[in-house]
């Protein structure tokens, strides 16, 4: 699994100093989106897709709220 956090940690701690603001928020969204597939991909594959759907639709919701707000700011 893709671990999140120390991306958004360390992308926090270098936005404005030696990494823009906007790096730093694709850096994060990009992990964010890597953590969400590959967890949909494993969900899917133990538990089916019937399982696996409903996760599929929440996460393409969540990536999608993340993607509009990155675009709105």
């Amino acid at each position: 699994f893709v671990d999140v956090d120390p991306i958004t940690l360390s992308a926090s701690r270098l936005a404005g100093a030696s990494l823009s603001v906007n790096a730093a928020a694709e850096a994060i969204l990009l992990a964010a989106a890597a953590n969400m597939v590959t967890k949909t991909a494993v969900a899917i594959g133990i538990g089916g897709i019937r399982f696996g759907w409903k996760l599929v639709l929440a996460g393409l919701l969540a990536l999608a709220s993340g993607a509009a707000a990155f675009v709105i700011l």
